[in-house]
């Protein structure tokens, strides 16, 4: 795995913290982009961050959880970093969807905006980091105020 730069390393672990505190009120589990996942296409892929609810992390065996587990989660973020295609994330993110998440976030710091995709295959834009996404019907109640990827 290639070290991440800075801004990259702090975006991520904002976004990550936020979800982890929502889990632990709410239930589930998250990890890091350090956990890789098996798809059922047979890929092996790792967000930035995810969430993933007791009824699909349940499914998962004792020894399946020692390795890479064999399923999606249901809520990811991506986070664009300096040295990745935007095209080549959105292609990541269509993988995701079509595998089973629910919800995910590619959040686009170059370009301020941040693309919603959501199972039904639907993607929505929302440009500028003046405002707070939610985690909708999937993770009720979650809230990130995208201002905190702001890097002092």
């Amino acid at each position: 795995m290639i070290p991440v730069n800075g801004e990259a390393g702090f975006n991520e672990l904002e976004v990550l913290t936020e979800i982890n505190i929502w889990r632990r009120k709410n239930g589930g589990i998250s990890f890091s982009s350090a956990t890789g996942f098996l798809m059922p296409n047979g890929a092996m892929r790792s967000p930035d961050a995810c969430w993933i609810s007791e009824a699909r992390w349940s499914k998962v065996t004792t020894e399946q959880k020692k390795k890479f587990p064999p399923v999606v989660p249901n809520f990811i973020v991506e986070i664009r970093s300096a040295s990745d295609s935007l095209k080549m994330l959105k292609a990541k993110m269509e993988e995701w969807v079509e595998n089973g998440i629910q919800l995910g976030w590619l959040i686009d710091t170059h370009n301020k905006q941040v693309l919603i995709y959501r199972a039904d295959g639907s993607i929505e834009i929302k440009k500028g980091f003046d405002q707070t996404l939610n985690g909708e019907d999937v993770m009720q109640g979650f809230e990130f105020d995208l201002s905190q990827l702001q890097m002092p």
